[in-house]
Parts: structure tokens; C-alpha cells; sequence
């Protein structure tokens, strides 16, 4: 059985919401390092209409990053962890079904 197959089975809402905080979490990223780079290159405040613009623009920003990227990974770590659940679930049910109807000559214990 194909992995995203499996994973989409197993929750495919965690998989949409984690891909979207994923992709919101890159996005936030790749502004906090355009807004530190503009910052840096410009050494003008001028553009920023004060100092607190660009300080907040900058907590805003990690923060949104932050709490995007560590929702995904949550998700993810939650949805690979039920995975492991059911797989071990269906391994378990396998090996029990094999056992009874295995014969008696090669039973185990």
C-alpha cells in the first residue's frame, strides 16, 4: 500500500490542515527573511515609517511562523504516530488469524 495513500485513509483532514500550516509557515519564513534582508540593505528607516513598524512587523511575522510551524509538525508527528497505531493493529490481527489457523505442528508456544 502506497504511504500517502495510507496517511490520507488514516486522517486526510490532518493531512489538508498540515499541509496548509506547512505552506503558511514557509510563506511567514520566507517574509521574515525579506523583511530582515530590506532592513539590512536599506539601513533607512525612512521607508518604515518608524522603528515599532518594523518591530512589530517582525514579531508579527515570527510569530505567525512559529505557531504555524509548530502546529504542522504537531499534526504530523499525530497523524504518523496513528499510522504506526493502525499498522501495528493490523499486523497484530495478521499474526493472531496465522496462529489459529496454522496447524498444530507448527504452532508456536
Amino acid at each position: 500500500m502506497n504511504l500517502i495513500e495510507f496517511l490520507l485513509k488514516a486522517s486526510w483532514i490532518a493531512v489538508l490542515v498540515a499541509s496548509i500550516t506547512g505552506f503558511i509557515s514557509g510563506i511567514g519564513s520566507a517574509s521574515l527573511l525579506a523583511l530582515i534582508d530590506r532592513a539590512i540593505s536599506q539601513m533607512n528607516l525612512d521607508r518604515f515609517q518608524s522603528q515599532s513598524q518594523l518591530i512589530w512587523g517582525f514579531i508579527g511575522l515570527a510569530g505567525i511562523t512559529m505557531v504555524t510551524n509548530l502546529t504542522s509538525q504537531f499534526l504530523l508527528v499525530d497523524l504518523a504516530q496513528g499510522a504506526i497505531y493502525k499498522l501495528r493493529l493490523r499486523i497484530s490481527g495478521w499474526i493472531l488469524a496465522f496462529r489459529r489457523e496454522a496447524p498444530r505442528s507448527i504452532r508456536f508456544g
